[in-house]
């Protein structure tokens, strides 16, 4: 672990040792610690369970967003540290990609990812969360 290749997960996160430099320039070690890959396909699995669910197609999305919202928030509480904002920004655009198939299901739109800038719209609109800042 202490050439910065390698590293170990544990409780979810995949901790590595790292050279960080300071504003004075100067550099030291540090372990830094991200989402390791199992946890993060345990996020969208959990996403997905919600999304993609076909009796949810009934619902109306504010009702989906609440759902989401709740779990964001108990992830964010998890996993939101210094490093792990890139890894938690792509199961945001996941999050977005999952509630523009469910619309597309809801409305019979064939192209399965067509109304992307409205669904983000409207997402805003409803306080859908974010998991990275």
């Amino acid at each position: 672990m202490w050439d910065g290749k390698e590293g170990f997960d544990f409780l979810g996160f995949h901790h590595r040792r790292s050279q960080i430099e300071s504003r004075k320039g100067q550099r030291y070690n540090t372990t830094i610690q991200i989402p390791c890959k199992k946890a993060m396909d345990n996020m969208k699995k959990k996403v997905k369970e919600v999304l993609g669910n076909r009796a949810n197609l009934k619902k109306e999305m504010y009702e989906l967003v609440k759902i989401i919202n709740r779990k964001i928030v108990g992830l964010r509480n998890y996993y939101k540290l210094k490093y792990s904002n890139k890894q938690l920004s792509k199961i945001d655009w996941y999050i977005i990609q999952r509630f523009t198939i469910w619309y597309n299901s809801k409305k019979q739109n064939r192209p399965r990812h067509r109304w992307i800038k409205e669904v983000v719209n409207k997402l805003k609109e409803m306080g859908l969360k974010k998991l990275a800042y």
